[in-house]
């Protein structure tokens, strides 16, 4: 009996620009083959679609429509993986509801990473209970295994840093944490690419010379392991919850600096300090608070690491693919 296959697919402008979804759509795939399944992502090296068991579609693009009506006519579970979220304040659109709606409506699963998650899309979509797949946020599962912070420290000429790992953009609100550690006299490494170049630039001039930036390193690599490891403390003040990154530095036990969020209250609790990102003071102060801190950890707890890695917070999307397959 061969294994069941699993083709993931996200939308077609996905990797133009790879940050944390992209880097998650990576993990799922390995994590999958780890546990037995043959998972593709979506390629010129995939074989027909009809070879397939399930289709996880991750993303909210309007590209999905043709791939799910593909998958409704030859019978292939199709897995909704919306990664969608709304800015404090902000309404779906018209456009936004109909078109989840209909990711939802006709997806064999709903797949949801958090109880925040779950709350807006009933909220705000006709989500059916009987559809939803819960899991949890993960990180690869060999993540947290050991890292040589003097690597990361030696190559790029820093020692005490905070680091901040995703695209430069306006949404991730690089600009004000800039602005924090300038004010807190501190040394900030930024990894990650651009979005918008106008805005990257923005964030070289106010910089002055104090901020390290690092187009990209390769997810899960040595190297960005030894970055995590190495750093006074982690911050990322989105204007959205804060990213996968952010829970990877949480398995090498820097204190974290994040946004106020529901999301980041319910995922790390009080691991955290929370700040509004529209205040530069209060950033400045919580940054000032992490690095002096004098609780310090090698590791976060074995019970918070143990609900984010992939046996355990996949496991409900483990056992649905082999439960599932041509039960259809």
């Amino acid at each position: 009996m061969r294994n069941t296959r699993v083709l993931i697919v996200s939308g077609f402008s996905a990797y133009f620009k790879q940050g944390g979804g992209e880097a998650e759509a990576v993990s799922l795939r390995a994590s999958l083959e780890l546990h037995g399944f043959q998972a593709d992502l979506y390629g010129p090296n995939v074989i027909e679609l009809e070879g397939y068991d399930f289709v996880i579609f991750f993303s909210c693009h309007p590209s999905g429509m043709e791939l799910l009506q593909a998958c409704i006519d030859l019978s292939i579970k199709f897995l909704f993986w919306p990664n969608f979220w709304m800015e404090s304040g902000r309404l779906p659109s018209p456009e936004e509801r109909n078109l989840i709606n209909k990711y939802c409506k006709h997806s064999a699963k709903t797949i949801i990473k958090s109880n925040v998650e779950l709350e807006l899309f009933q909220k705000h979509f006709d989500l059916n209970n009987q559809n939803i797949l819960r899991i949890n946020w993960f990180v690869d599962a060999d993540f947290a295994g050991p890292a040589d912070a003097s690597r990361f420290k030696e190559l790029y000429g820093v020692n005490d840093y905070i680091l901040s790992v995703g695209l430069i953009e306006p949404i991730k609100n690089q600009m004000a944490l800039i602005k924090a550690v300038r004010l807190a006299g501190k040394k900030l490494v930024l990894i990650g690419g651009f979005r918008e170049k106008d805005y990257f630039d923005a964030c070289r001039i106010e910089s002055a010379g104090e901020v390290v930036f690092i187009p990209h390193l390769p997810a899960n690599s040595p190297i960005l392991k030894a970055a995590y490891a190495g750093c006074t403390s982690y911050a990322e003040v989105s204007f959205d919850p804060p990213g996968r990154s952010s829970l990877e530095a949480a398995f090498y036990g820097r204190p974290l600096v994040l946004s106020l969020s529901d999301w980041a209250k319910e995922i790390f609790h009080d691991r955290a300090l929370l700040v509004p990102p529209t205040s530069v003071d209060e950033i400045q102060r919580a940054l000032s608070v992490a690095t002096a801190s004098a609780i310090r950890r090698d590791r976060m707890d074995s019970i918070f690491c143990n609900r984010h890695i992939p046996d355990s917070a996949l496991g409900n999307l483990y056992k649905y693919l082999k439960s599932a397959k041509g039960a259809w």
